[in-house]
């Protein structure tokens, strides 16, 4: 019986249908791994385990069965087409295992084996027609590959070489002009699916990116694997426009006539020639003829189809744009038996051997790789080059060197054209097309840090003109463009190579310095924390406040001491203290020289706030007397206060419970006179902060007053709702505040809503200190009263947000007991991988929207079951 499917491994994975159509296209590369792991071991019952472990290695089971499923649903609906019977393709009828049915199968490198065991060499030549499953690095598939080349160099070679084909007539000849590489491709699999997929239904693809971003290689590439006769023309030597029809003509073979017009000529050619794919390479510098160019021959020859490649589109009716970027380079996490897969560092290690024949990658080489990637952006020319420099370095000395510039990469190979001799080079030859006005415009970019805004280049090059600038910088792909996701806005932005060039080359660096300065000091000093939404235009600007802060402070002036002041209230809320904690450093150094005194007073207590979270209580303490001293001296009695609620803060951390109830009740005192309701909802919510756990603390001896505590904790927080903004930061706190002092009256469901209530609030607007206290709250309720496992991830989602912002949350042992208790209520192993799961997942997956009932309805039907 003929097999449902052949597939092929070898230059595959490949589906070959009986119709003689080729299948490239899998949902993911791992789909594709998947599949080629199958075909290897055909007909065998492959455990799920086993299959995780090959594709997923150093990932924890539970992610893993996900994504295995997410696979095997994704292959099945691949390979049983409607009308065929469930599992005639992809066997899963044992429970725990998956096959691939041999007689629904057939392979090519089971074949080749096949065809070896019983002697006939021949078609195991005729078989083996590629290396196996190109691009794809795990290591089974390195060891499968290196065995079946092995078995490959034992055949003759008059058998593994194919028959030479029939003599080329002219016009065949034009069918097979595609240039020849020496090197290997990696990569570029989906970018080569998605250029095929345009191919097919577009008769104009213009394949756009950077230079020394391989487009010339992917379009070669994807010509290769075509069924159409296609032809290469290599622009970037075209010196004059008017010759490019002549010039193309050349490329395909054929020599004009003085008394024939070339464009006659070469339309009647490609009218002909019938169906064709026509490359026009290198377009960025002949982009008018080669508009006109395209239009005409397309007018005439309706089977053509043409791709070019250049920086920038032609910008014509009918045009189809695959925008090019960078090959993915390895995160910083990456572990050594990974490196391999990203693409980045296959094609860096591949040119390395061929600079270097002794190169190879070991695990001390892993962090240098990672940094040589990433400060170079994936950009296979500046691999190449980085790589070439392996002849006399070590990966940690490209890396150190790249660290202070990566403009200095450049070549000695003889064949590399000039203008892709070095990336300084590479830029050049971009910029060089740019009209003066424009070129200067490019220059003074390079001023923004982490990308920008319209708004902020408009303010800052003080041009009209800007937004037309922008889209001819981002056409010309010398800048990028993309929404963004916090914000909503479009952003700009560079790649550091262009970056580092404009910087060189700008010489109005002073007077946008000090404009970039301005311009982002304002924002920062409209921060507050009564609005979180004037938070919204900063977070995607870090990068350019921490500028910002660093010329406003060489020079400080009172738009610096601002905008410091709003960068700590902004990154307190946000979690930004790793970031912020040398600046909160400076404002304690200098606060005193501050003028006018407000703003001094103002500027302390921000830095306390940091100070509180980074668990620096001794210093706090001092600074808030000192904070009182001079607030009653200069009879500014909201600032008297506020010391008040530091020293209060700073006696509940150290466990002094009944002096911080004494003290913020003396601040709510005067906070109450004072008649600021801003100032009041901070002392009220102060006020619950040190309640809940002087009222925890006295329930076994006390209860009678551990619930009058709690009671006077609820009603300090629903008299804080009544004159708090809803976009005020203390909305979270309010919501904490309230479950705890319900929680400690019995009022589980009541108290539970408070904190979803909080808990949504911080997510959404990206409160992170508030955020991590609610998931730690929840962990203890879920482990009362819900799911452990639910509580081992959010104990680790505790613990990622603590690390990640520095957080020195206060110790009091319940940590630990309750690490005990999930240990041996769901096993070490399976706590571990909570943890480590819950450092991978999305924060907006942790939160999960619950109810009390839905909460405990597990433990309900559990107690019913007993």
């Amino acid at each position: 019986m003929e097999p449902l499917w052949r597939i092929a491994l070898f230059d595959g994975p490949r589906l070959l249908t009986a119709e003689g159509a080729e299948v490239r296209r899998f949902r993911s590369q791992r789909v594709a791994a998947l599949l080629a792991y199958l075909c290897l071991h055909l007909g065998r019952d492959c455990p799920r385990e086993e299959l995780a472990e090959m594709l997923w290695p150093d990932e924890d089971p539970q992610t893993t069965a996900n994504r295995l499923r997410f696979s095997l649903s994704s292959l099945r609906h691949q390979l049983e087409l409607p009308g065929m019977a469930p599992g005639s393709v992809l066997d899963a009828s044992r429970a725990g295992y998956v096959r691939l049915r041999r007689e629904s199968v057939w392979c090519d490198v089971v074949a080749f084996d096949h065809a070896l065991q019983q002697g006939e060499r021949a078609l195991a030549a005729q078989l083996a027609t590629g290396p196996l499953l190109p691009g794809f690095y795990d290591d089974w598939i390195l060891t499968e590959r290196e065995r079946l080349e092995a078995l490959r160099e034992g055949l003759p070679s008059a058998v593994i070489h194919a028959a030479p084909t029939p003599p080329e007539t002219p016009e065949r000849a034009i069918t097979r002009q595609l240039p020849v590489y020496l090197t290997q491709f990696f990569g570029r699999e989906t970018e080569s699916e998605r250029l095929i997929e345009t191919l097919t239904s577009n008769r104009l693809v213009s394949l756009i990116g950077p230079g020394g971003m391989g487009k010339s290689r992917l379009a070669v590439e994807t010509a290769r694997r075509l069924p159409l006769p296609s032809t290469f023309v290599p622009l970037a030597e075209l010196t004059d426009p008017g010759r490019l029809a002549e010039f193309t003509l050349q490329a395909l073979g054929v020599q004009a006539r003085n008394e024939t017009d070339p464009l006659e000529t070469l339309q009647g050619l490609l009218v002909r020639r019938g169906a064709f794919l026509l490359i026009l390479d290198n377009a960025e510098h002949v982009l008018s003829a080669a508009s006109a160019l395209v239009l005409a021959l397309l007018a005439h020859a309706p089977a053509l189809t043409i791709l070019v490649t250049s920086r920038q589109p032609l910008d014509i009716q009918g045009e189809s744009v695959v925008l090019l970027e960078p090959l993915e380079p390895p995160h910083a996490t990456t572990s050594p038996a990974r490196l391999l897969e990203f693409p980045a560092v296959a094609l860096f290690c591949d040119r390395a051997r061929h600079a270097h024949p002794d190169f190879s990658l070991t695990p001390r080489h892993t962090e240098a790789l990672v940094t040589i990637c990433q400060r170079l952006e994936g950009m296979p020319l500046a691999l190449e080059l980085a790589a070439a420099r392996t002849r006399t370095q070590t990966p940690s000395q490209i890396a150190l060197a790249l660290s202070e510039s990566v403009l200095g990469l450049a070549a000695t190979q003889r064949d590399i054209p000039e203008r892709h001799r070095s990336l300084r080079a590479v830029i050049q030859s971009s910029v060089d097309l740019l009209s003066p006005e424009l070129r200067r415009f490019f220059y003074g970019l390079a001023l923004f840090q982490g990308g920008w805004t319209q708004e902020a280049v408009e303010a800052i090059q003080a041009l009209p003109e800007a937004d037309t600038f922008l889209d001819e910088l981002v056409q010309r792909s010398l800048i990028t463009v993309q929404e963004d996701a916090l914000t909503g806005n479009m952003r700009f932005g560079f790649l550091e190579t262009l970056r580092q060039f404009a910087n060189e080359q700008c010489s109005e660096k002073e007077l946008l310095s000090q404009r970039h300065a301005a311009y982002f000091l304002t924002l920062l000093a409209r921060a507050t924390e009564h609005d979180v939404r004037t938070f919204g235009p900063l977070e995607s600007d870090l990068e350019n406040l921490l500028a910002a802060l660093e010329r406003g402070g060489s020079a400080p002036t009172d738009l610096f001491w601002q905008g410091l002041t709003g960068f700590l209230t902004f990154s307190f809320i946000r979690g930004h203290h790793r970031r912020a904690t040398p600046w909160a450093e400076r404002a304690v150094d200098a606060w005193r020289t501050v003028e006018p005194p407000a703003l001094r007073f103002e500027l302390l207590h921000r830095a306390l706030m940091l100070y509180n979270d980074l668990g620096r209580w001794d210093e706090m303490d001092q600074l808030a007397q000192e904070l009182r001293t001079e607030a009653l001296r200069h009879q500014a009695p909201r600032w008297a206060l506020e010391a008040l609620t530091h020293q209060s803060y700073t006696a509940s951390q150290r466990k002094r419970h009944e002096d911080a109830v004494g003290l913020q009740r003396v601040a709510l005192d005067e906070a109450r006179a004072l008649g600021d309701p801003p100032t009041l909802v901070r002392a009220l919510v102060s006020l619950n902060r040190v309640l809940n756990p002087l009222a925890e603390a006295l329930t076994p001896s006390d209860p009678k007053r551990s619930k009058a505590l709690w009671q006077e904790a609820e009603a300090a927080s629903r008299e804080a709702l009544l004159y708090d903004s809803p976009h005020s930061r203390y909305q979270a706190n309010i919501g904490m505040g309230l479950f705890l002092a319900l929680d400690g009256q019995g009022r589980l469901a009541e108290a539970y809503a408070q904190l979803k209530f909080g808990q949504h609030w911080a997510l959404q607007n990206r409160s992170l200190a508030g955020l991590m206290y609610t998931l730690y709250f929840e962990q203890g309720v879920e482990l009362r009263h819900g799911s452990p496992e639910r509580a081992a991830l959010l104990s680790g989602a505790f613990s990622r947000l603590r690390e990640q912002m520095g957080y020195a949350h206060p110790h009091t042992g319940q940590e630990e007991t309750w690490q005990v208790q999930l240990r041996e209520s769901i096993s070490s192993a399976a706590y571990e991988r909570q943890i480590r799961l819950a450092y991978q997942l999305p924060l907006e997956v942790l939160v999960v929207p619950r109810t009390w009932d839905e909460l405990t309805a597990g433990k309900r039907a559990k107690r019913m079951s007993h």
